[in-house]
């Protein structure tokens, strides 16, 4: 008996031994697993720095919207207030006759009748089986009426600028020959909606070299007094393909169909951007969805929040691996007593491509694309 009380008093107090010494570990090990747990971030939830944007922001004033499809869920900031009415222009070069022109055309924005162009004259010609110069120059008395159905006058000057290439160019309008492009119907008739009037920047009876015509495809136009370009401020985006997790700001993908794309990020000294890309699948068209997020490079709060979805006019190109370098992805000040702007990461077929300012206030500038667009 004695012994067998001895031998259960020896295992309590081993027993004892082992209980404290797994306290005084557990102790120890205690600041690193809280540490650890602290650490632990799920599918949905952002990066640390970008909770802390989150959190500066006052998140009340987001909404939760659902894309046309009701297929993705996600947060905007309010619809801007402020809607720029600045008008800017995409430059036509076109090569008829294997001739090569190029001009700004003020009739994109207004409707051409009967008196804007010679049209009588043209239509006989059609109608006698007789051919008619698509590209023509115009008389003094059709320059004015390009006056009358806008807020132009002789006195102003188009400014040209490319911003990739800074390169900036001044046509005072009085210098100008004034031009339209016949657009002639499968019946072979003027289609007069579809014509264009403007005034002409370049012409070559032979062609128009690549080098010059990529000045003028990449480039913005504007009419009036002042220039309104600030120039030598605009800068290719570098962006990386990060991890989807670390997108700022929660979104759920409802269309069981849609997957995940790839995700971007873009740091300087002044902002941070975040690219989401949604699929369908490879073999749909149209159907890509993206989602941008910008935040203060200083503050961390989320200045820009926007959403779009391809269709027949828009399309997502990517921003990391493009082919076409003629129409990189540039951030940087583009336009006086504006906002930061990134040009070209959406693209309108035409050569259309929309401006996207990096302050919510500020809706993006799309309504320059021309009248077919």
């Amino acid at each position: 008996m004695i012994r067998f009380q001895n031998q259960n008093k020896i295992a309590i107090f081993a027993l004892t031994i082992h209980f404290s010494l797994f306290t005084m570990l557990y102790l120890k090990l205690l600041p690193l697993v809280l540490l650890l747990s602290a650490c632990r971030w799920t599918a949905d939830t952002p990066a640390p720095e970008e909770v802390i944007a989150q959190d500066s922001l006052q998140t009340k004033g987001m909404r939760t919207v659902t894309d046309s499809e009701e297929s993705i869920s996600f947060q905007l900031l309010p619809e801007p207030t402020i809607h720029d009415n600045i008008l800017l222009y995409q430059i036509s070069v076109s090569y008829i006759d294997s001739k090569g022109e190029v001009y700004v055309a003020p009739s994109d924005f207004y409707e051409i009748d009967s008196l804007d162009l010679p049209i009588r004259e043209m239509q006989k010609r059609l109608s006698q089986g007789k051919k008619i110069q698509q590209y023509i120059i115009l008389d003094d008395k059709y320059k004015k009426r390009i006056f009358e159905k806008t807020n132009y006058a002789p006195s102003d000057t188009i400014f040209v600028y490319n911003y990739s290439k800074n390169i900036l160019k001044k046509y005072p309008i009085t210098n100008l020959r004034t031009v339209a492009y016949i657009n002639i119907s499968n019946e072979n008739k003027i289609d007069i909606k579809n014509c264009k009037i403007g005034f002409e920047l370049a012409y070559d009876p032979y062609d128009i070299s690549e080098e010059e015509s990529r000045i003028y495809w990449e480039a913005y136009a504007y009419i009036g007094k002042e220039n309104p370009f600030v120039e030598n401020q605009m800068k290719p985006m570098t962006w990386v393909k990060i991890d989807k997790e670390k997108f700022p700001l929660p979104y759920t993908i409802i269309h069981e169909e849609y997957y995940w794309d790839n995700t971007y990020r873009y740091e300087d000294q002044e902002v941070i951007c975040y690219l989401r890309d949604f699929c369908i699948n490879k073999y749909e068209i149209f159907n890509n969805k993206r989602y941008l997020v910008v935040l203060d490079a200083k503050t961390k709060r989320i200045i820009k929040t926007a959403f779009w979805e391809e269709n027949e006019l828009l399309e997502l190109d990517s921003p990391y691996d493009r082919d076409d370098l003629s129409f990189a992805v540039s951030i940087g000040r583009l336009l006086k007593n504006r906002p930061i702007t990134i040009c070209g990461l959406n693209y309108r077929y035409f050569q259309c491509l929309p401006i996207v300012f990096l302050d919510q206030q500020y809706s993006d500038l799309d309504n320059f694309c021309d009248k077919w667009n």
